[in-house]
């Protein structure tokens, strides 16, 4: 009698083992793939229909724009992205923005996550110049958010597209050292219209003084290079007084 009960014990104490683990298995993992999953559903309707954000007021959050307010949130509650629970920054979007709202921002909080992960890899691939870390960033942004809502949550900036062609520039330069001068500018000033577009004359009148003369230099770069100290430091000043010329 006494061995029937021990056995009996015993596989009642194994039954509970089995069920601690499952449940343990369920609220480590499979609640996490359960919430990952709604989080892409909300995601992916919220991908139909990106008025959404503009109706309920989520463009701008606190005076900035959706994606900065994430970022310094998480600052804030200093959120890491290998941190898989939820913590304080979810539950108060949960608090601050009831129902609806906080699960599609939660959804979006997830997608900018993966969206800044994968950026950091590449700024630190040193595989990529600079210009292809820009266009391959500028790709990342489609196809993690699509291109309509690229374009609500990465709002254009001036000093971006400057940035782009100073990079190409950069880049470009760099492989066509030899080429003739006349070559090199008639080529950048037809990359500058391109990248500019429609905002060619106003980004043309605020580009920074000291980027337009260490461009002039690095075009003349190879007539320079054959200069010594004191001519290249007279060559310098002509290409500076011509710029500041050009600019009146």
């Amino acid at each position: 009698m006494q061995d029937s009960k021990k056995r009996i014990y015993l596989f009642i104490l194994i039954l509970c083992l089995i069920l601690a683990g499952l449940l343990g298995f369920y609220f480590l993992f499979f609640k996490n793939i359960i919430q990952k999953n709604a989080n892409l559903a909300v995601f992916e309707k919220l991908k139909t229909d990106t008025e959404y954000l503009e109706r309920e007021n989520l463009v701008k959050i606190n005076e900035e724009y959706l994606l900065e307010y994430f970022r310094q949130r998480l600052i804030f509650h200093n959120y890491s992205y290998e941190k898989k629970e939820k913590n304080g920054f979810i539950n108060e979007l949960e608090a601050e923005f009831p129902g609806e709202r906080a699960r599609v921002l939660i959804s979006l909080l997830d997608k900018y996550l993966e969206f800044d992960e994968k950026k950091k890899e590449i700024s630190n691939d040193k595989n990529f110049d600079s210009y292809e870390k820009i266009e391959k960033i500028n790709l990342l942004k489609v196809e993690i958010f699509g291109q309509k809502l690229t374009e609500i949550l990465f709002p254009k900036k001036d000093s971006e597209k400057i940035e782009k062609f100073y990079e190409y520039a950069d880049r470009y330069l760099k492989k066509h050292f030899f080429d003739f001068t006349r070559k090199k500018e008639i080529h950048l000033e037809k990359a500058k219209k391109e990248i500019y577009a429609d905002d060619y004359e106003k980004l043309l009148s605020i580009e920074p003084a000291k980027k337009k003369l260490e461009l002039d230099i690095k075009i003349h770069e190879r007539e320079l290079s054959i200069l010594n100290d004191e001519e290249k430091k007279i060559a310098i000043e002509v290409l500076r007084e011509k710029k500041l010329e050009y600019s009146k």
